[in-house]
């Protein structure tokens, strides 16, 4: 018996080293602050000029990043910010309760966004800029220690992306889902609202190993964060007035307590135009979603109504995008079809995918290789707009550059 548990033993430990050996999370405090946003958090040639960078918070709440996950999809580095201590960002996550006490104040204008509660332990990051270009976005993720057990219960801790017009005075928060109205917070996406954009962080059974080798996704993210739950890698961007002077503020704050961590993780690079390649200038004006490598050009292609035939004013579009497909450096380039809510499930399914397939091949017949093209239907699954069907009869495109 004691050989057999020896035995157990050594497979334990070999489990948990082929995951660290694989990937990992590094996380380093930050001290520069002009540096962290002109040279990590800023595209480089994005034709943006950064000016009065600040920070106010912890030391011990800011810092930089690098991820190498081998089963998960996660951003690779950047900037983190958070309500508690950097170190507590790193697992194994063998707790659902971790608290980093910063003795920080809060901030008046997070406690507006949650609903005049009051805020602890802020984290706040804030630089000016202007921009060549009339666009600008950034990826982004959101990770918390209040999930699962503390969604809707009144201490939902929250961040805000707020670009202000530092000529007119506006502000805009840009942390929202892409309907633009939907906060970035725990009550607001989680196992039970909006999950399409939630990952649920699993407890670390350093002796289970087992469970591990049948799930190493779920393996390797417990074993490498300390968070129990996190948003999807997301989006968000704004036009801009060329040479206009803004300021951005990011910031996050504990909501109702100064208890259970949250962190916003910012990606290394991803700070500039949307606008930055022939591609994204090809759907300037058709309604993306704001990412700088996804666009849905529902107003660039249309088909007859109730079949997949393109119709003859859409392939200037399509002759377009396949000379800059021919011209470009592209590892692949994924279609998706989506419809409206009329009509059947299946029947919409099978519609977005044959509208995906006439994409596919009208490209072909332009030159473009299969090998570069992927085509899928979400029917009616992926909507834009609840009410307005026109809106969500589109053909998306992901390209993924070399």
């Amino acid at each position: 018996m004691n050989k057999f548990r020896r035995i157990l033993g050594l497979l334990a430990m070999a489990a948990t080293l082929c995951f660290k050996a694989q990937a990992q999370l590094e996380v380093k405090p930050a001290y520069d602050y002009d540096q962290l946003i002109s040279q990590t958090f800023v595209q480089k040639n994005a034709g943006v000029q950064v000016q009065a960078v600040k920070y106010i918070g912890a030391k011990a709440a800011i810092g930089t990043f690098e991820c190498k996950m081998v089963y998960n999809e996660f951003i690779k580095s950047g900037i983190v910010l958070t309500t508690g201590y950097l170190s507590s960002i790193v697992g194994p996550n063998e707790s659902g309760y971790t608290s980093g006490r910063n003795m920080e104040s809060g901030l008046p204008m997070l406690e507006k966004l949650a609903g005049n509660q009051k805020t602890y332990d802020a984290a706040v990051l804030a630089f000016d800029f202007t921009s060549e270009n009339d666009t600008i976005c950034f990826r982004y993720c959101f990770a918390s220690e209040e999930y699962p057990e503390y969604v809707n219960r009144n201490v939902n801790d929250v961040f805000g992306f707020y670009l202000i017009d530092l000529e007119t005075g506006e502000i805009k928060n840009l942390a929202t889902l892409p309907d633009g109205k939907t906060p970035i917070c725990v009550d607001a996406i989680n196992h039970l609202k909006n999950k399409e954009y939630f990952v649920l962080n699993g407890l670390w059974e350093k002796d289970n190993i087992r469970k591990w080798q049948n799930d190493r996704v779920k393996g390797e993210l417990a074993l490498h964060f300390g968070f129990d739950g996190f948003t999807t890698i997301l989006s968000t961007g704004s036009r801009v007035l060329p040479q206009h002077r803004y300021r951005l503020i990011m910031a996050i704050a504990d909501v109702g307590d100064d208890l259970y961590d949250s962190a916003i993780f910012l990606e290394a690079g991803s700070f500039g135009t949307a606008y930055n390649s022939p591609f994204q200038k090809l759907f300037a004006n058709s309604n993306n979603t704001g990412d700088a490598q996804i666009f849905s050009a529902d107003k660039a292609i249309n088909f007859a109504f109730g079949s997949a035939e393109i119709s003859a004013q859409s392939k200037p579009f399509l002759d377009s995008l396949a000379q800059m497909v021919l011209n470009g450096n592209l590892e692949k380039l994924e279609i998706i079809g989506h419809t409206d809510s009329v009509g059947t499930n299946a029947n919409n399914m099978a519609l977005s995918l044959q509208r995906a397939e006439a994409v596919k091949s009208y490209l072909q017949t332009q030159g473009v290789s299969s090998k570069l093209l992927i085509a899928s239907g979400k029917g009616e699954l992926e909507p834009l707009a609840t009410t307005n069907d026109e809106k969500n009869r589109r053909v998306e495109f992901r390209f993924f550059l070399k």
